[in-house]
């Protein structure tokens, strides 16, 4: 009988799958893995991408091409993914109806209906990675596992955009060892990532004694001869979680209606948004020109407009690559992988060639699939019991308030994970009491221009005058995506551990269930005055709480 169910056991082990999703700015995506292959994208009607637009009408929540046709009314909500890890609550109108959602709520529908789809190919779709942006803080990275849960999903793995892609293309041929730049242009976010792949060729010897030399790092002498295909390793990363596809859109509106002398004061929201719209269809559609009349002007588009807008577009991930590239110290650029949908410009195609002319430009995979394919790899590879083979940095620095109005840095942007350092601070008070160590995530030194993530208070301090007592402070940066700080003053010790950093988070232990009880029931009875005392409850304290759960049971 044990033996038996040893063997259901392996089975169910063998036979589990984990699902690679892009949850994208514009489209999303899903991807399996069944074999050595290349991962394949599921159907999701006649495509491959679902758009990533939202529409509550009637009460209840439509997602994808009818939500997109309709993306400039007051019941429609696109590119959320540009408010995850905000404080922005997004009121959907419909007629006399309204609802709130948070933008992790609105990615759940994305999610749900995502999965909905395509199990009509694939049953029981409830494991996955998930893929974000590099430059992604903890905060979204929150926001997009409690999407996940929201949804009713085990997420197994937050995966960088850009990781995802390079995962992927080190699994196929035509990738060769040395260094690349993964140029990731989505609908709403701009990625671009310093890499280097090592694959078992006769040469990888040699790119690894260059790239010693180069970047004072050490690398595994027995690459290329022990079992593994490849090793990666991430050597730095730049973005904008505001630069993308949508932009181009955007431009070449503002272009057209500079042409036909028009202000966008003279033009409502709704009408923008119509002609938006149209300039995102015509940029797709590959033809030479176009007409569109929205309120009685008609705007004409050809190819020479959209090369402008794209132009725009273009030059600002250029402004966003310096100082990436003014870190690359070699000339050994071997490849530009390109990602995202954006990169499907033939006028990107066109520039990034003629601008580095030492990089072969890479597109041997669909860039709209791409991401997903990497996550579906990945997920491929977690659920064989593979490890992970990418060696990431951490795209964001963290660091501690200092003389209570900077950051000082304690792990730079770029860091190598994983990552140990210590630091030493002294009080600012004399006889201070309380120290409070408050942590940050963030490209500044201002603390409003940063995302929060803990704090480590000590008490009782030994009495003494303002710089005497000394404060050290030990990080860990772990592969797992875990951060763990810890304080000491004299035999005073305190801690603390973030998790979801950059990567890793297994949702079991962030399971809400008051909230995922009773604010379903909140929403679908338009009780807003219990959703508003939901996103109280979120940054109240302990005994805040139970009274606010109090006044929901009441309000119910």
């Amino acid at each position: 009988m044990k033996t038996e169910n040893l063997k259901r056991m392996d089975l169910q082990k063998e036979t589990k799958k984990i699902f690679g999703i892009d949850l994208g700015t514009t489209n999303s995506a899903i991807a399996i893995r069944t074999s050595s292959t290349v991962p394949k994208l599921i159907q999701i009607g006649k495509k491959t991408t679902l758009p990533s637009c939202v529409m509550w009408e009637n009460g209840e929540f439509i997602v994808g091409e009818a939500a997109y046709e309709k993306r400039y009314q007051s019941n429609v909500i696109y590119s959320v993914k540009r408010l995850m890890g905000s404080d922005e609550s997004i009121t959907l109108i419909d007629g006399d109806n309204t609802i709130t959602l948070t933008p992790a709520e609105v990615s759940s529908h994305i999610l749900k209906e995502l999965c909905k789809r395509a199990s009509v190919h694939y049953n029981d779709i409830t494991d996955v990675v998930i893929t974000v942006p590099a430059y992604f803080n903890q905060k979204q990275i929150e926001d997009t596992l409690k999407a996940g849960e929201l949804a009713g999903l085990n997420v197994h793995h937050i995966l960088k955009e850009p990781t995802s892609a390079g995962y992927i293309y080190s699994n196929i041929d035509d990738s060769e060892s040395g260094e690349q730049i993964i140029y990731d242009l989505g609908g709403g976010t701009f990625d671009v990532t310093h890499s280097i792949l090592l694959k078992k060729t006769p040469k990888v010897q040699e790119v690894i004694k260059n790239l010693e030399s180069y970047y004072n790092i050490k690398l595994d002498q027995t690459i290329g001869e022990n079992n593994d295909k490849y090793y990666s390793r991430v050597l730095g990363t730049y973005g904008d979680m505001h630069l993308g596809g949508d932009d181009i859109d955007r431009e070449l509106a503002r272009i057209l209606l500079k042409k036909a002398k028009i202000s966008k004061r003279d033009i409502d929201d709704e009408d923008l948004e119509k002609l938006i719209l149209e300039c995102e269809k015509f940029k797709k559609s590959g033809i030479h020109g176009s007409e569109s009349t929205i309120s009685g002007v008609t705007f004409k588009m050809d190819q020479e407009v959209l090369r402008e807008a794209t132009r725009e577009v273009y030059n600002k991930t250029l402004h966003i690559m310096q100082p990436l590239f003014s870190n690359i110290k070699s000339k050994n650029i071997k490849s530009i992988i390109l990602v995202g949908g954006s990169t499907k410009s033939p006028f990107i195609r066109e520039w990034l060639s003629k601008d580095f002319p030492m990089a072969t430009v890479v597109c041997s995979l669909n860039p709209d699939e791409t991401v997903a394919q990497g996550a579906a790899s990945v997920g491929y590879d977690i659920a064989g019991g593979v490890p992970f083979k990418f060696q990431d940095v951490l795209p964001l620095a963290i660091g501690v308030l200092v003389d209570e109005e900077r950051i000082s840095t304690c792990l730079p942007t770029n860091t190598s994970i994983p990552y140990s350092t210590s630091k030493v601070y002294t009080t600012l008070y004399d006889n201070q009491e309380v120290l409070e160590v408050k942590l940050y995530q963030g490209l500044s030194s201002d603390p409003s221009n940063c995302t929060f993530l803990g704090t480590i208070r000590i008490e009782n301090l030994p009495p003494a005058k303002k710089g005497e007592l000394d404060i050290l402070l030990d990080f860990i940066l772990s592969v797992d995506g875990r951060l763990h700080v810890q304080a000491t003053i004299g035999d005073l010790t305190e801690e603390i551990e973030i998790e979801n950093i950059f990567s890793v988070k297994n949702t079991s232990e962030l399971k809400d269930t008051f909230q995922d009880t009773f604010l379903p029931l909140a929403i679908s009875t338009n009780n807003n005055k219990v959703i508003e005392l939901f996103e109280k409850r979120k940054i109240a304290s302990d005994e805040e709480k139970e009274n606010i759960e109090s006044e929901i049971l009441m309000s119910l």
